[in-house]
């Protein structure tokens, strides 16, 4: 298919064009976010290959047009030659003079046989002075117009100008010596046009000018794929750390490729580490001193009392003295509860891993907690349709669904269900227990998996067991979650990672 030229180099221009508007959108946008790293190397690649492309195109057009004039003058050269000869040799058969031959050739028409099969040929006879004798294309007023012409008088010298002399701007010229018996009678001169060579060179350079483009084009689309494969793992690396940066301590890494990217990601990892360990000392110190103010305060009136008031009466000791023993369980409670936090969140459980089927662990759970259903009424129901083997550690994830159904269990009523269903979905297994109690405070839904925070109104629980189930959660590579809550009950999920 032939494009016309015209069409063609407006396509052309309409491509750069939008390439450039393309650049000048990302650089604007950049002045406010930043440039990113792959578009850093798709326009300094596409600026590069640019300007190489152009700088080697403009050589080939250089030397193309260099080699036009080479070639028109070595064919102008080679018709002076024939026309010499053809002249010589009629002045030597006949024995006419220059004049008398240029006369005959012109009659018979001879010479205009280069000029009617070559339009841009121009062939002229000079006598032994200068003076033309014959022009094929028009004959010249000035006789003398080209007497002085380099070429002419290397030729009135008995000798060939070699190189090639251009005659205005798209025409060569080259002479030859009429060599009649070694004498110099006169020149043969034709002058040969350079512009059919440079409308090859301009339908040429639209193509050339198309290659440069699909070379740019394509040296852009090769930098926009290499700055993704340098910026994909770093752009990874970064959504880590602000998951981590909002509370996310379990965020998985992306796998490193690379040496640069797997020392960023070791010294990221390494920082996460001393300072989740920080966090995680720092936390439970402000947390065990701010919950142990009220049972120590509790103990310190009661002692004060059985001190100051009422040794002598029986019943009012017994009082204080249960009111003591309860504070003190339950700042043990409160102490192996935040322990048991503490270990999670500083250590994690990639030590202790194994493979376990996951209703084992779950009826584990329901045993243990049996108990506690019984006394307030509450069935407890369990649904694994399959096993479900993952990877974790037994005790943690047995402790986690204990807490789960503790937590339901505290919000139901007599004769209430509280149903466990195991699933797995792809690479994550999952624990849903849900009850029928009246919901989660609205105000608490985003908080209920932190520390002390809790809804009921008696006194029972540390407030930290379904803290320790996102802590469990997050160890095992899941999440803990509120699936759905209000007055038809609450469901949480626990999610973890089967591998």
């Amino acid at each position: 298919m032939n494009i016309p030229r015209q069409e063609a180099l407006l396509i052309i221009g309409t491509l750069f064009l939008a390439l450039v508007v393309f650049a000048l959108v990302r650089l604007s946008r950049s002045r406010k976010h930043g440039i990113s790293l792959r578009m850093q190397v798709a326009l300094t690649l596409g600026f590069m290959t640019t300007v190489l492309t152009a700088t080697f195109a403009a050589i080939i057009v250089d030397r193309f047009e260099a080699r036009t004039v080479v070639f028109a003058h070595r064919a102008a050269l080679d018709d002076a030659r024939v026309v010499s000869e053809l002249t010589a040799r009629s002045m030597e058969i006949y024995g006419v003079s220059l004049r008398q031959g240029s006369k005959m050739l012109e009659t018979s028409r001879i010479l205009y046989g280069f000029t009617t099969t070559l339009e841009d040929t121009r062939v002229q006879l000079l006598d032994a002075q200068g003076s033309i004798l014959f022009d094929s294309l028009s004959f010249s007023l000035d006789k003398n117009a080209v007497q002085n012409r380099p070429e002419v008088q290397m030729a009135l010298d008995g000798k060939t100008d070699d190189v090639a002399r251009p005659v205005g701007d798209n025409t060569v010229a080259a002479a030859v010596p009429i060599l009649v018996k070694n004498e110099v009678a006169g020149v043969a001169r034709v002058v040969k046009s350079t512009f059919s060579m440079k409308e090859v060179l301009a339908d040429t350079a639209p193509k050339v000018a198309l290659l440069a483009l699909i070379l740019a084009g394509s040296a852009v689309l090769a930098g926009l794929l290499i700055g993704q494969a340098l910026g994909s793992p770093i752009e990874r690396l970064t959504s880590a750390a602000q998951r981590v940066a909002k509370g996310e301590r379990q965020a998985v890494l992306p796998v490193p490729h690379g040496r640069e990217v797997k020392a960023l990601t070791a010294a990221f990892e390494s920082m996460r580490s001393e300072l989740e360990q920080r966090h995680a000392v720092e936390s439970w110190a402000a947390d065990l001193s701010h919950e142990l103010k009220n049972p120590v305060a509790s103990i310190r009136a009661a002692a004060e009392v059985l001190e100051d008031a009422v040794i002598n009466d029986a019943k009012a000791a017994t009082q204080f003295s249960k009111r003591i023993s309860q504070s003190a369980e339950k700042m043990d409670a409160l102490l192996r509860d935040l322990l048991s936090l503490a270990k999670l969140e500083a250590g994690g459980v990639a030590d202790s891993k194994n493979e376990l089927e996951l209703s084992e662990v779950s009826r584990g759970a329901i045993d243990d907690v049996e108990i506690h259903a019984k006394n307030r009424g509450v069935q407890l129901r369990l649904d694994a349709r399959e096993k479900i083997y993952i990877l974790g550690d037994a005790r943690w994830i047995k402790r986690a669904i204990e807490n789960l159904l503790l937590n339901a269990i505290a919000f139901s009523a007599e004769n209430d269900v509280v149903s466990i269903q195991l699933a797995q979905d792809g690479s994550n297994a999952e624990v849903v227990v849900g009850d029928n109690g009246p919901g989660i405070d609205p105000e608490l839904l985003d908080k209920v998996f932190n520390r002390f925070v809790t809804s009921r109104k008696d006194d029972a629980g540390t407030g930290l067991g379904l803290a320790i189930v996102r802590a469990v959660a997050e160890a095992h590579g899941g999440k803990a979650e509120v699936r759905a809550t209000g007055h038809g009950g609450t469901t949480m999920a626990l999610t973890l990672r089967r591998g």
